[in-house]
């Protein structure tokens, strides 16, 4: 798929864990949602399980986009930095 999208995939791209509070307090609201969801409806865990799957291939996809998008716009930047540099 290109050598920006095999760099994300591979081991040389590790992204952070992230530990913020404000991190860490989405977590919890998630999971706690999580809970009451499973807890109320218990005959949905199969589908429910289903969709957070989806979702999550779907936010690895859009992650991975936003990495490459971001990777391109700073070698713009740089072009455009040393253009600029030359032309003076």
């Amino acid at each position: 798929m290109g050598i920006l999208w095999d760099i994300y995939e591979s081991e040389l791209f590790r992204p952070q864990k992230i530990q913020t509070d404000e991190y860490k307090q989405a977590l919890d609201r998630v999971c706690k949602a999580e809970d009451a969801l499973l807890n109320t409806y218990p005959e949905c865990k199969e589908l429910f399980l289903k969709y957070h799957e989806a979702e999550s291939n779907l936010v690895h996809i859009d992650t991975r986009q936003m990495f490459v998008t971001g990777v391109r716009l700073g070698g713009k930047f740089m072009l455009e930095i040393i253009d600029q540099t030359e032309s003076k």
